[in-house]
């Protein structure tokens, strides 16, 4: 699944906000439910809509205004944004950084929070409040499965990966605690002014190195380490992923 932006052009000039429909294909007078509602726009100005998960091809767009839905006024197929995403662009409300390799073959667009979303050393970026192993977080190159392990096991015990999940950035709800081949694509980027917030601290990845200690990263030289895990002297730099 690939993200797409959907966008319109307003001809309407009392219209109070859009309809997004999605299918493989699809027929104007027999409209699956809509997916997205969006604000509107003035007329002649153009909006958009950012699909995540874009399942589908196809899409339409219906004005409406309360009880009337109104009619047709666009349908399109649209070129993925990704499809000539460079490194260093921002996008997807973050620093886009490469792609990541999984240990199954699978392929993910990794993003980087954008310099504000990045937590300080403190009590909260613990990568856990005990000395103690957390089953299912010994992957080198899935993040998102070693986050999901941490919320399974308790993310109250795991600040790391707590203050990831609660990261919003753009909007979005699917940050989380990067795995070592994730945060390892910092180096892709490393002069990118996003990523140059006190590079002599070591982040923390989500990748569990024993029962005591987890993977560090430095930003500065790409220099690799593990730590105890609750210590308070680590960054933590949320990350998400887009599928290729």
């Amino acid at each position: 699944m690939m993200a797409r932006r959907v966008s319109w052009t307003n001809n309407s000039s009392g219209h109070l906000g859009t309809y997004v429909y999605r299918a493989p294909t699809l027929d104007p007078q027999n409209l699956p439910a809509p997916v997205a509602t969006v604000d509107p726009v003035a007329q002649g100005e153009t909006a958009e809509w950012i699909d995540a998960e874009a399942p589908y091809e196809c899409y339409a767009v219906q004005d409406f205004d309360g009880q009337d839905m109104g009619t047709l006024s666009a349908e399109v197929c649209v070129a993925d944004p990704w499809d000539n995403v460079q490194i260093g662009d921002e996008i997807g409300d973050g620093v886009y950084a490469g792609i990541n390799t999984e240990s199954d073959n699978s392929q993910y667009h990794i993003v980087f929070a954008l310099q504000e979303g990045e937590l300080a050393p403190s009590a909260e970026g613990r990568w856990k409040t005990s000395r103690t192993t957390t089953p299912g977080t010994q992957s080198t190159t899935d993040g998102w499965a070693n986050t999901q392990a941490m919320e399974a096991a308790g993310l109250a015990d795991h600040p790391a990966a707590l203050y990831c999940r609660n990261y919003a950035g753009g909007g979005h709800n699917d940050w989380y605690l990067p795995a070592r081949t994730e945060l390892a694509l910092e180096a892709n980027v490393r002069g990118h002014a996003e990523m140059s917030l006190d590079t002599s601290v070591y982040r923390w990845a989500s990748t569990e190195y024993s029962s005591n200690n987890a993977w560090i990263r430095g930003f500065s030289d790409g220099h690799e380490s593990y730590s105890l895990m609750d210590v308070t002297t680590r960054r933590v730099r949320p990350v998400r992923r887009v599928a290729v």
